[in-house]
């Protein structure tokens, strides 16, 4: 059984803030083939900008970006978009949208792995640490895949 949030200390916050700073990718195939894959990078100041490359069967690449804010009170995560990136240029989001809040539960926090559940939809994201110098791979087959 889960621990209660109240089971969580500061020293547990602080400590899963330290680990989620820093670049994380992750990678979802869903079942009519479309690949999903986005690539975080959180700040220390609370920012975070996010990356997501989704490539459809028929090989259609589509890229998106937005700016936001990033928290985390165990064992909740939770993000706010801010901005979305077009052209290279910060566009900003309309804040009053529902749809631009997320909470997740927390569901394993290591060094290397995050996994989190959404608390709107109940669906499962589990991402991995990544070297600072990653990139989002171009395509899957690309430089021996997306393996970080």
């Amino acid at each position: 059984m889960p621990r209660s949030a109240f089971a969580y200390s500061d020293e547990d916050t602080a400590r899963a803030r330290e680990r989620l700073v820093g670049k994380w990718y992750g990678k979802v195939t869903h079942e009519d083939g479309t690949v999903q894959r986005w690539l975080v990078h959180r700040a220390e100041d609370g920012t975070y900008l996010i990356h997501f490359r989704v490539t459809a069967p028929d090989g259609e690449i589509r890229d998106s970006r937005e700016i936001g804010m990033w928290g985390i009170r165990m064992p909740i995560y939770f993000t706010s978009v801010q901005y979305f990136v077009e052209d290279d240029r910060a566009m900003p989001a309309d804040t009053r949208r529902p749809a631009l809040y997320d909470a997740y539960r927390v569901q394993k926090l290591t060094d290397d792995i995050f996994r989190y559940r959404s608390y709107r939809s109940g669906t499962r994201f589990e991402v991995r640490k990544v070297a600072p110098d990653f990139e989002m791979p171009a395509a899957p087959d690309e430089q021996g895949g997306d393996n970080p």
